[in-house]
Formats: C-alpha cells, sequence, structure tokens
C-alpha cells in the first residue's frame, strides 16, 4: 500500500504546485491584519512546499516559518527565501509532519495565524487529517486564526485525480481523498 506521506517526502521540490492567485487567503489575512492595528504577527505556514506562498506572505508583513515534510522542498525554499529582507522579522523554515502523530518540535510559537494552504486534501486518512488540524490547533495563540482550504473533488475534470482517488481509496477508505 502506498503511503501518501512518503509520496510528498519524496516529491520533487521543484514540482510541487503552488496557486498564483490565492484571493481568499488574502481577503482573510487582510482581516486579521486590521484586527493587529500594526502589531507584528507570527504566521505558520504548514505544508509550504518550496516556500513559494510563505515569501509570499512574508512579504506582506508577517514573520513567517513554513513547515513541509519534504526535506528538499525545505532546502529550496530556504535558499529562495536567502534573498529576502529581514528587518524586523523572519523567514524561516523547518522539515515537520504534521500529519504524524507526536506534536512536531517547532521554534517560533505559538503563532497568531495558521495556514493549510490546499494540505488537508493530500495528507492521508482520516487519523492523519484530524492530526493535522489537532498540531495546527496546539501552534496556535489563544485567540489566533487558522486558514484552512482543501481542494474539491476533481475527478470528472481531471483522469489523473480519477486514478489517485482510486489508487487511494483501499488506504483511506474514503472516496475522493
Amino acid at each position: 500500500m502506498r503511503d501518501p506521506r512518503e509520496d510528498w517526502r519524496r516529491f520533487d521540490a521543484a514540482a510541487i504546485p503552488s496557486k498564483d492567485s490565492t484571493p481568499h487567503l488574502d481577503s482573510f489575512l487582510h482581516e486579521v491584519k486590521t484586527e493587529a492595528a500594526g502589531r507584528p504577527l507570527m504566521l505558520l505556514d504548514v505544508g509550504c512546499g518550496n516556500g513559494r506562498l510563505s515569501r509570499g506572505l512574508f512579504e506582506q508583513g508577517f514573520a513567517v516559518l513554513g513547515v513541509d515534510i519534504n526535506a528538499g522542498a525545505i532546502h529550496a525554499a530556504e535558499h529562495n527565501a536567502a534573498t529576502a529582507d529581514t528587518v524586523g522579522r523572519s523567514l524561516r523554515f523547518a522539515v515537520a509532519d504534521f500529519a504524524e502523530d507526536a506534536a512536531p518540535l517547532l521554534d517560533g510559537g505559538p503563532f497568531d495565524v495558521v495556514v493549510c494552504q490546499l494540505v488537508i486534501s493530500i495528507i492521508g486518512d482520516v487519523r492523519h487529517r484530524a492530526n493535522l488540524l489537532r498540531h495546527a490547533r496546539e501552534n496556535l495563540r489563544p485567540g489566533g486564526r487558522l486558514f484552512l482550504s482543501a481542494s474539491g473533488v476533481s475527478d470528472t475534470i481531471n483522469a489523473g485525480y480519477a486514478r489517485l482517488y482510486a489508487e487511494d481509496l483501499p488506504l483511506t477508505g474514503e472516496r475522493h481523498t
């Protein structure tokens, strides 16, 4: 049986998908920054991949820690972040598995915001998704905010996803995960 977490650990960092447009996240973060009234905010980007979104969040004024299960992706993220202007804020990356039962050990929390952009849809079974949500909550400061996005069912528009859903059904026990 395939383990989706192992798939992501080995995934080519250059091929990790990332969205070019995140209007819902942008709107959410605008609200969070408005409520903070200029107070510096610390953000945790869970499943950051090659760090492209993390860098954008940093450029919007957040101190960011991006975490991913893929060490190669974290290496690429660190390389790409080397030119980030870090005056008064940090842009850091770490290898961490939020789907694991044991809580990941992170430096820098608790966080004002945790972002899980399209991660919950790809990490494994029900237990792994519950772990992700539990670990996200554990890393939020009291009153902190979570942004969680999930991809929709897309087997009718993408034959590749239809094949993956079918292959993963025995692993997850759920259709369309």
